[in-house]
C-alpha cells in the first residue's frame, strides 16, 4: 500500500489496524440484498415527500391568506365569533391534509403491488417477506404533518386576530 497508505499513517502513529476492506468489497456486499440499498433511497424519498406536502400547506395558507382574511371579516361582520371563524378554517385545512393523506397512502400501496412482483430475494428467488410496513415512520410523518397544521393555523389565526373586517371588507390597504 506505501507510505501515503491511509493504514501505514496510522501504524506510524501507534494505533492497531485490524482489518482493511475496499469499497468495491463494502459496496459488493450491500449490493447483494437489494433491501439494503433500498431502504436508505425509501426512507429519503418519504421525508421528502412529507416535506413537500407540509411545504405545499404552507404555501396555500400563505397565497391564500388574503381570502381566508376576507372570509373571516365576512364571517365577523355577520356575527361570528374568531373561534367559530378558527375552526371553519382548521376544519378546511384538516379536510384537505386528511385527503392528501389518503391519496399518498394509496399511491403508496399502489405502487407497492405494482412493484412487489419484481423484488427478488438476495438467493435469486421471489422474495417471500411480503408486505412490511414501517409504522413509526408513518406515525412520524403523521406528527409533523400535524405539527404543520397546527403551525399554519397559528399563523392564520394570528393574522385574522389583527384585522379589521371594515377595512378588509371595504378593500383598503391595512
Amino acid at each position: 500500500m506505501g507510505d501515503a497508505s491511509p493504514v501505514a499513517l496510522i501504524r506510524r502513529a501507534g494505533l492497531q489496524v485490524t482489518a482493511v476492506s475496499s469499497a468495491a468489497a463494502i459496496e459488493a456486499t450491500l449490493a447483494s440484498q437489494q433491501e439494503n440499498l433500498a431502504i436508505g433511497i425509501e426512507f429519503a424519498a418519504a421525508i421528502a415527500g412529507v416535506a413537500l406536502a407540509m411545504l405545499a400547506l404552507v404555501l396555500s395558507a400563505y397565497f391564500g391568506g388574503r381570502r381566508y382574511e376576507y372570509e373571516a371579516a365576512s364571517f365577523e361582520a355577520l356575527g361570528a365569533k374568531l373561534r367559530n371563524v378558527v375552526a371553519t378554517l382548521a376544519f378546511e385545512y384538516g379536510a384537505v391534509v386528511l385527503c392528501a393523506a389518503t391519496v399518498g397512502m394509496a399511491v403508496g400501496l399502489g405502487l407497492l403491488a405494482a412493484t412487489n412482483s419484481f423484488v427478488t430475494a438476495p438467493a435469486g428467488g421471489p422474495a417471500a417477506t411480503g408486505l412490511v410496513v414501517d409504522w413509526p415512520a408513518i406515525a412520524a410523518a403523521a406528527i409533523v404533518a400535524a405539527a404543520s397544521l397546527a403551525g399554519t393555523l397559528l399563523v392564520a389565526t394570528m393574522r385574522i386576530r389583527r384585522l379589521s373586517p371594515a377595512a378588509v371588507l371595504r378593500g383598503e390597504p391595512e
